[in-house]
C-alpha cells in the first residue's frame, strides 16, 4: 500500500560487522552478508545484535551444567540411601560391634558345624538318647545359621553390586555431559 512504509533501523551483523536495516519492531534477521541467524536486542536507545547460534550454544552449555548438577545430586542421595540400606545387612553379636556380611562370616557358621558335632558326640556320650536329641538341635542351629549368614552376604552384594553400577552409571553421563564443556 503506497504511504505505508515500514520504519527500519540500522543494525550492525554480531558475526562479520555487516551494516543492516532491519523493520523497528524486528526480533530475528538474517545477515545476507555472512548468512548469520541473529538475535535483536533492544535496550534504552540501543539497538544490537547476537549471532543465535552462540545463543543456543550457551543455553545448552547451561542445560549441561544444570543436568551435571541435577546427576551430583541423584549420586549424593543414592550414597545416602545406601547407607541406610546397608544398615538392615548388618550383622549385630552379642559380644562386639556390627558389621557387614563377607565371606568369612558365611565361614565362621560352616566352622559351627564341626563343633556342634563334637558337643553331640559329647552329649550322646554323657546322656545317651537325649545327648542325640542336643545334637540334632547343635547340628540343626549350625546349618541354619551358615544357611542365613550366606543368604545375607548374597543378598548384601547384589545390593551393594546394584548401589555400585547404579553409581558408576550417573558419574558416565557426568562424564559425558562434561566432555564438551570441558573441551571448549
Amino acid at each position: 500500500m503506497p504511504g505505508s512504509e515500514i520504519s527500519t533501523i540500522p543494525l550492525l551483523c554480531n558475526q562479520c560487522g555487516a551494516s543492516l536495516k532491519v523493520a523497528e519492531n524486528t526480533n530475528f534477521a538474517h545477515c545476507s552478508y555472512c548468512n548469520s541467524q541473529l538475535k535483536v536486542h533492544r535496550s534504552g536507545g540501543a539497538v544490537f545484535s547476537e549471532v543465535v547460534a552462540e545463543i543456543k550454544e550457551r543455553q545448552d552449555e547451561t542445560d549441561n551444567r544444570v543436568r551435571i548438577l541435577e546427576l551430583e545430586n541423584q549420586i549424593l542421595r543414592l550414597d545416602q540411601r545406601w547407607d541406610q540400606m546397608q544398615e538392615q545387612f548388618m550383622i549385630h553379636p552379642k559380644n562386639g560391634r556390627p558389621y557387614l556380611p563377607d565371606e568369612k562370616s558365611a565361614a565362621g557358621g560352616i566352622l559351627m558345624i564341626p563343633f556342634a558335632l563334637i558337643f553331640g558326640i559329647v552329649a550322646i556320650s554323657m546322656a545317651g538318647e537325649i545327648g542325640f536329641l542336643f545334637l540334632l538341635i547343635a547340628v540343626a542351629a549350625a546349618v541354619a545359621s551358615t544357611i542365613s549368614s550366606n543368604n545375607k552376604r548374597k543378598e548384601y552384594q547384589a545390593a551393594k553390586f546394584y548401589h555400585e553400577r547404579r553409581k558408576a552409571d550417573l558419574r558416565t553421563q557426568i562424564q559425558r555431559l562434561r566432555s564438551p564443556i570441558d573441551g571448549r
